[in-house]
């Protein structure tokens, strides 16, 4: 299937017929849509890049509203798959190329998701404000057409982006905003992950015993509507208070609950963040070789996955356990590791800790 469609966006003298047309790009954007579900995501890039050729060389006219449909899903799949190999340019430039299609196609909720989308791009490059004023169109996209659920993801994302700048009491408006919408429409585990990401606004105010309420009320909705991976979350986030309460020996039950369930389902990113957890309560618990051993599994896991941050934190954290073993000059090459990162990926707070 594959070497007829690029034999036929080669051949633009047998694809004058609308029909044959219509035929090789459904078949061809089909199987890119299925390689990019399967994470053959540079097969898909090419695959519909060959398709692009075509519709640009076909008897099919540019303002037609079948062009631009086509346009649209083959934009939407090469987005998905660049994004997947954090090719960051190629997806935004895909983002960039999708709105005005749907814009012309009256798709007001996929205008909207696209935004967000290209607005989480621009966090992950730590562009901020173009973020903050993508994420605010969104949302009027969604309120426009009375998506609520779409409304209450933007706010969400907005709380997230100001959480990671450390904007505390802004990021707990928005997820108060959000909270209230979820509980309005009835979405039980919207509501439960507002409740987390209060939790953990909170617990960055210093507020711990406030903090431990709200991601009990989410762990309670995850048990009701069995959704594991926010579970395993919410144990996680409650290992985390309960150890800046003292509370170590719960602390560690709670993230062994956590790395259970992440084992369990695969969430390899998740997974690494348990094991940094609970290497920083067993340092607490003077279980100094078992925290090594912990956040040495978690750095593996951090370098196998491309994450510089958690790469860092834990480079930071085996440090601080050699410094409590006596391996003074050890700990020295860690901090000195996790502070190169910290200046190479711009965290200047990561850069202060390891100073």
């Amino acid at each position: 299937i594959l070497e007829r469609i690029l034999q036929n966006a080669h051949e633009g003298a047998i694809m004058n017929n609308r029909a044959n047309i219509e035929q090789t790009l459904q078949i061809g954007t089909c199987v890119a849509i299925f390689l990019q579900n399967t994470e053959c995501n540079q097969q898909a890039i090419e695959l519909c890049k060959e398709c692009l050729v075509l519709l640009n060389n076909s008897a099919l006219g540019i303002g037609d509203q079948v062009t631009k449909t086509y346009k649209c899903n083959i934009y939407n799949t090469m987005l998905k798959a660049y994004k997947y190999i954090s090719d960051y340019i190629n997806a935004e430039r895909c983002a960039r190329e999708l709105l005005p299609i749907l814009h012309d196609l009256g798709e007001t909720e996929q205008e909207g998701i696209v935004r967000f989308k290209l607005a989480e791009m621009y966090c992950n490059q730590r562009k901020f404000e173009q973020a903050k004023k993508l994420y605010e169109i969104a949302i009027e996209n969604m309120k426009a057409i009375g998506k609520r659920r779409g409304e209450a993801d933007g706010y969400n994302a907005l709380g997230s982006m100001s959480n990671s700048l450390h904007e505390y009491l802004k990021a707990k408006e928005y997820f108060e905003k959000a909270l209230a919408i979820n509980i309005e429409i009835g979405d039980k585990g919207g509501e439960a992950i507002n409740y987390d990401n209060q939790g953990t606004v909170l617990y960055s105010l210093g507020e711990y015993q406030k903090a431990k309420e709200y991601h009990d009320k989410a762990l309670a909705i995850n048990m009701e509507i069995g959704e594991r991976g926010e579970k395993a979350r919410n144990y996680g986030n409650l290992g985390v208070v309960l150890h800046s309460l003292g509370e170590y020996q719960k602390a560690k039950e709670f993230h062994e609950k956590a790395l259970a369930i992440n084992i369990e389902i695969g969430n390899k990113g998740e997974e690494a963040t348990n094991y940094g957890s609970q290497g920083t309560v067993l340092h607490s618990l003077g279980e100094y070789q078992k925290a090594k051993e912990y956040h040495e599994k978690a750095l593996a896991i951090n370098m196998e996955m491309g994450d510089k941050r958690g790469e860092a934190i834990n480079y930071g954290n085996i440090g601080r356990v050699l410094h409590s073993l006596g391996e003074y000059q050890k700990a020295k090459e860690y901090h000195e590791k996790a502070l190169a990162i910290n200046m190479e990926i711009g965290d200047k707070r990561g850069e202060a800790t390891n100073y």
